[in-house]
């Protein structure tokens, strides 16, 4: 180790790095936990994926109102409320007045429609701007400009210097320039953000949508290959996660798929998506264990056996 430190003290200073260097920060990072990058709220996920990565580009697929977008915003609130990471939401479907009624909802517990609609109680009032004062300390800035491009995000990222960067969604991005193939124009975008996650060396999610053909198999699990208009976006992505209800009947249940991941594992996570509160938790599918009462006359039968 002491040599290697050493070849690398004498290395000349050069955009490449040598394989010196590569190897005197592999001996400083291995046998390290498994989760190496920003904590997700759902420890099966961390465990399967590591965390999201510095440099990363995470692509998340579903059909419309499946929960992708609260997905996305769980993620976020997870690393700007507990990890004290500054985040950078680029919405395109919502503004940001929608935005904070659902982060509100998901503070309080109390319904969307009460904090839209009302009426209020005396006490909600008071929880809700107790919760406001929270969340205007929360590290979270939101672009919601209905004309984004990748340029424009990557702009607001170089000024802000965040430490993870939410895109909602791909498609609704505006293309940096008309090209007669859609899929050109989605790969461009694509590549840019997985440029943007390397340049400023942070997490960057993207949500895509996923294309029609899936409703109309007998399978409804999504696929790689469902991911809408282009290739592009499975080839740029380190992690790749495909969102859907398990259960037709239930639209609470979810299940993240990690259909891809660079360096790691692939698995399923189940989730529970509480939509009238903005929440969405990890179900726990462990078995139980059930303990039958034994009569005492009972175990001293069995012991006599």
């Amino acid at each position: 180790a002491e040599a290697i430190h050493a070849a690398v003290a004498h290395t000349p200073a050069n955009p490449a790095a040598p394989m010196a260097a590569v190897m005197d920060d592999l001996l400083d990072h291995l046998g390290q936990p498994e989760t190496t990058g920003m904590p997700t709220p759902w420890p099966t996920l961390n465990d399967t994926i590591g965390g999201l990565t510095a440099g990363s580009l995470t692509v998340i697929g579903a059909r419309p109102g499946v929960g992708k977008s609260m997905v996305a915003q769980a993620l976020a609130e997870h690393a700007a409320d507990q990890q004290h990471t500054p985040v950078l939401f680029c919405s395109l479907e919502m503004r940001a007045r929608e935005i904070g009624i659902r982060r509100i909802a998901a503070k309080t517990g109390l319904p969307q429609n009460a904090l839209r609609r009302g009426p209020l109680s005396p006490a909600q009032e008071e929880l809700i701007e107790r919760a406001a004062i929270s969340l205007a300390e929360s590290p979270m800035w939101i672009l919601d400009d209905a004309g984004q491009t990748a340029s424009t995000i990557r702009t607001a990222a170089r000024d802000l210097n965040p430490g993870m960067v939410v895109v909602d969604y791909l498609q609704l991005l505006t293309p940096e320039r008309r090209e007669q193939n859609r899929e050109r124009e989605v790969a461009e975008q694509s590549r840019r953000f997985k440029l943007l996650a390397q340049e400023l060396d942070i997490p960057v999610i993207v949500l895509s949508q996923l294309n029609r053909s899936l409703t109309t198999r007998s399978d409804k699990r999504p696929e790689l290959t469902d991911l809408r208009e282009s290739g592009a976006i499975e080839q740029d992505a380190d992690i790749v996660m495909l969102l859907h209800h398990p259960d037709a009947e239930d639209q609470s249940r979810l299940v993240l798929n990690v259909a891809k991941n660079r360096n790691g594992t692939c698995g399923a996570v189940s989730l529970i998506q509480q939509g009238w509160c903005a929440r969405i938790r990890e179900l726990d599918t462990r078995p139980t264990t059930h303990h039958r009462h034994v009569d005492p006359d009972e175990e001293d039968q069995d012991h006599d056996r």
